[in-house]
């Protein structure tokens, strides 16, 4: 005899379109720093639902139980799964409960960073609910991303997540309980009690739309269907009502070791369970029904008192039920393996007899499976989603994109940046053929490109881009090009009024041009002797208002090298003769004009100090503009003679910290066991990005190789994230009663 089946009921869902919401994810310069903040919003928005799969689940639901009941066993989203998926920790307390007062347009302004008269001119009133239309607030967020103003635009952004995603209510709209609810920062258990509402409600009704949080419930679900390849690829292109009603309770995952430690919320309150209250009204679930999913086993058939129920709607509540359940969550109970004994995640027969007995009563939405044909529709697969111990999420996918952006922002700036140089050297070669006389020009040249080379040397470090920093990058640069104008300006004015003052204290010549007589020197033999021209001080005053023994940068003397044998030199007769003398002008030292000529020079002295003052300050202790000793991460470091390196396998950032830590420990060793060379050489096994983190390290905070370890490790901590451990791999094939071996 054929089993009777009861009649399946028509469900919708209600899906956004997200595209807009994709398009605004390539503005998060920082993905891991928004994942900390605001939890695993992102991959909700790339999350690909099969709502075939999520049609044909919802008709699995179980009313009197809050649970979807399947022929041996039974499933329930729990807040411990939902807090998981979403990143995002439980609190004990209600986050929302619809008692909360509506925020203020300045209080709503203040959270998005934007003006309160916009806030204004654009709350409206949809379905006899306040809020906001999304496309203002894409609009938004799309300005200030432009703008990289990364708080207006990460606030406008998980608003509109909030709204459309995990809150949907009416379509293109982000209502004022989706606001409330992002004011706090914790939808968990919201999004909970909007999933169970919703099914419960729509059950009740006898079909129509289902609004909760579709790509969560749709997560959670995959992530307990088979892992095997088999059902995975589903050759056999069966409907997913034959491919649920055929698995049985050895065929689900159940448990994921990230769930080891964490103690599950059993009861609230006076309630048996846990009431939950969602955005139109309220409901309670069983978690004592969920146990095998957090690692703890179902020995016997549950207690009914347990699983006592309540549901309300909003507006709806003559029993005073939310009242009472705001009071509840101020007492949360926990169980943990202290209660409920070790872990162990398998069904009783006691309590898989209940199940089967409840199903065969309660009638199952389909047939049930037979040997015999089935009926072939198109092929359906089950997508990878990889829910559980994701090391891609799908904000990896969104790192090029954001980088493309910010590298075509850095590139403008840098260009920007250039061309200020170019002007700063073509107004530098403009004073000097224009204003300087030859003999400044002489004494300046050296001066000026010492002032060029290690001012850009100061300033045009190169600095790297990463996301943690990209803000700060950004406003560094901006100040360095106005630093770089304001300099240039001072120094021209300090330069133009040097020459200036020069110019007006200059004497005029005594003596005219005369003929001059030079004799030849005479002897019969000249004794030559080891010497060397080396560079004569300045006398005092010459030029004038220059300082005293100033030894002007120029050519290296020339040195020349006599034997010390003394050689006969010979000498022709001596001759006389006169030439005109017509090379440089004669000056005397002494004023010829006026009794402030002194003063002049002590003021033109004082000038030429302070520019002195300037360069040094602008060339610091150092030609770097620090000691050396304190570019060195290890300062002192001796080499032995015979120290050879060993080769490594460079580093770039990009994978397992620790592996790359151990082999270069391991390698080190047979060679040295010296902290500091340890450290020194750390560098050698590393390139990219990683190679230009140890450049940027401070020596201060590295004392020992251990100091060094800690934050390369600290440094690189997301790949390790990331990165399954064995037992996340061995779960990923192994079956319940599979042993390791097989």
């Amino acid at each position: 005899m054929e089993r009777q089946r009861r009649n399946t009921k028509k469900y919708s869902f209600r899906q956004p379109d997200l595209k807009e919401l994709r398009n605004l994810t390539s503005y998060v310069l920082d993905p891991l720093g928004f994942k900390a903040r605001f939890g695993k919003l992102l991959p909700l928005l790339t999350t690909q639902v099969d709502e075939g799969l999520m049609s044909v689940l919802v008709q699995f639901y179980d009313p009197l139980y809050r649970c979807f009941t399947f022929l041996d066993f039974q499933l329930l989203p729990t807040l411990e799964e939902y807090a998981y998926l979403m990143g995002i920790p439980i609190l004990d307390q209600l986050s929302f409960s619809g008692l909360e007062r509506i925020p203020t347009s300045q209080e709503i302004a203040d959270m998005l960073h934007i003006d309160e008269s916009l806030i204004d001119a654009h709350m409206t009133t949809k379905g006899g609910i306040q809020g906001l239309p999304s496309e203002f607030l894409i609009a938004q967020a799309t300005v200030y991303g432009k703008a990289m103003s990364e708080d207006a635009f990460e606030a406008i952004f998980v608003l509109l997540i909030y709204g459309l995603v995990l809150f949907p209510n009416i379509d293109k709209f982000v209502d004022v309980n989706a606001i409330r609810i992002f004011s706090a920062l914790n939808p968990v258990l919201t999004l909970l009690g909007d999933t169970y509402f919703s099914l419960h409600m729509r059950n009740a009704k006898g079909g129509g739309a289902i609004m909760c949080c579709l790509p969560l419930l749709y997560k959670w679900f995959i992530s307990h269907l088979p892992q095997t390849i088999a059902f995975k690829e589903n050759k056999g292109c069966l409907r997913w009502s034959t491919r649920l009603m055929s698995l049985t309770n050895d065929d689900i995952s159940w448990y994921n070791r990230v769930y080891d430690g964490v103690q599950i919320i059993d009861s609230c309150g006076e309630f048996s369970n846990v009431p939950l209250l969602g955005t139109c009204g309220g409901i309670n679930y069983n978690p004592v029904l969920a146990r095998r999913q957090l690692g703890f086993p179902l020995k016997d058939k549950p207690n009914n008192i347990l699983l006592e129920g309540v549901f309300f709607q909003e507006g709806k509540d003559p029993q005073g039920l939310k009242g009472r359940m705001v009071r509840a969550w101020r007492k949360v109970h926990k169980k943990g393996r202290n209660e409920l004994g070790p872990k162990n995640c398998i069904a009783m027969e006691p309590y898989t007899a209940w199940v089967r007995k409840r199903a065969s009563e309660y009638l199952m939405p389909y047939e049930y499976p037979r040997p015999t044909p089935l009926v072939v529709a198109r092929p359906s697969t089950l997508p990878n989603q990889g829910v559980i111990d994701d090391p891609n999420d799908a904000w990896t996918s969104l790192l090029p994109q954001s980088s493309k952006f910010w590298k075509r922002r850095y590139d403008r700036l840098a260009k920007e940046k250039v061309d200020m140089e170019a002007a700063y050297e073509r107004e530098v070669k403009r004073l000097r053929a224009s204003v300087l006389p030859v003999f400044c020009s002489r004494l300046l040249v050296p001066w000026s490109n010492s002032v060029l080379f290690i001012y850009f040397e100061d300033k045009l470090t190169h600095r790297y881009y990463t996301r943690a920093n990209s803000s700060r990058l950004m406003d560094h640069l901006e100040q360095e090009n106005r630093e770089l104008k304001e300099e240039v300006a001072r120094l021209s004015a300090l330069m133009e009024s040097f020459l200036a003052a020069q110019s007006q204290s200059s004497p005029t010549p005594l003596t005219p041009p005369q003929r001059t007589i030079i004799s030849e020197i005479v002897s019969s033999t000249v004794p030559a002797a080891s010497a060397y021209f080396a560079p004569t001080a300045m006398p005092v005053g010459f030029p004038w208002g220059m300082p005293p023994n100033l030894m002007p940068e120029g050519p290296a003397p020339t040195f020349a090298s006599m034997p010390a044998s003394s050689p006969v030199l010979a000498v022709p007769p001596p001759v006389m003769h006169t030439v005109p003398r017509v090379d440089d002008t004669i000056y005397h030292s002494e004023p010829t004009e006026g009794p402030d000529v002194h003063e002049k020079m002590d003021a033109m002295n004082g000038q030429f100090l302070e520019l002195r003052k300037e360069l040094k300050t602008l060339r610091g202790k150092d030609l770097f503009g620090k000691p050396a000793a304190e570019l060195c991460l290890v300062p002192n470091v001796k080499i032995p003679v015979k120290f050879k390196v060993p080769d490594f396998e460079k580093y770039k950032g990009n994978t397992y910290p620790l592996s790359h830590l151990v082999m270069y420990a391991r390698k080190m060793s047979t060679q040295t066991d010296n902290d500091q060379l340890l450290i020194h050489y750390f560098q050698d096994s590393l390139s990219g990005a990683a190679l230009r983190w140890y450049m940027g390290l401070d020596s201060a905070n590295i004392r020992s190789f251990n100091d060094l370890g800690e934050a390369f490790v600290k440094q690189y901590k997301y790949n390790v994230d990331m990165a399954p451990d064995g037992d996340q791999l061995r779960a990923m094939s192994q079956k319940d009663k599979e042993t390791f071996k097989e």
